[in-house]
């Protein structure tokens, strides 16, 4: 902007009157429009002090803040917006582990994976499964039994096309579920149905390919 510019600015609820709203005024969970005037630019001092390192509690209060801003990002379906919040709140748990005191490290460390999960399910969205499955690989190198990473993967998998790849996981999946008393079967019997139909539609295509190679040939 410019001086003596005016801008309209759009923000979400949580950015300005929260849930509750104002009323009688604003009602709750109501999105803001403002217009804002540019008055005067204020030159910027020739020395800037460099920004103050975070401490450990600053960074992840700041990591956790940064999740409930993705969650509320992936609520409104904003995934692009998700994404970034997501990247930068696990770059603010980024540090060696020997930062992290023994009382801090367990709960760090189950931030870093539920941001990983979040992570891959907002690249799932997106439609980039090939980053979404290296965050799940990632947290099932942790805990090979992360129901959820297990079966998100396998989605990726199946919507990427290795449908071999997707059922070791359902198959795996499954077999968790199982032992644990858990209760996604009926979500992995729904995944398992869309598998079967992706593999036949890959079928009819092979079918396809090899009638016009067959063809061509004659």
């Amino acid at each position: 902007m410019r001086e003596g510019e005016e801008s309209l600015f759009l923000f979400k609820w949580w950015h300005c009157f929260g849930e509750l709203g104002a009323p009688p005024l604003i009602p709750e969970k109501s999105d803001m429009i403002y217009k804002i005037k540019l008055l005067k630019l204020i030159p910027m001092i020739d020395s800037i002090r460099a920004e103050e390192p975070k401490s450990i509690k600053e960074r992840i209060s700041s990591a956790i803040q940064l999740k409930e801003q993705g969650n509320r990002h992936f609520k409104d379906k904003s995934y692009e917006l998700a994404k970034k919040s997501f990247n930068l709140a696990l770059k603010e748990l980024t540090i060696t582990t020997s930062s992290f005191t023994e009382e801090e490290l367990p709960k760090v460390n189950e931030l870093k994976i539920s941001l990983e999960m979040n992570l891959a399910l907002t690249y799932n969205n997106l439609k980039l499964y090939d980053k979404a499955i290296p965050r799940c690989s990632l947290i099932l190198q942790q805990q090979p039994e992360h129901l959820k990473a297990l079966l998100n993967r396998g989605n990726a998998y199946m919507l990427s096309g290795e449908l071999e790849k997707a059922k070791e996981d359902f198959d795996l999946g499954k077999k968790i579920d199982s032992k644990t008393g858990g209760n996604e079967s009926r979500y992995i019997d729904k995944i398992f149905a869309q598998l079967r139909e992706k593999e036949k539609e890959f079928k009819l295509l092979q079918n396809q390919m090899y009638a016009r190679m067959f063809a061509e040939k004659n």
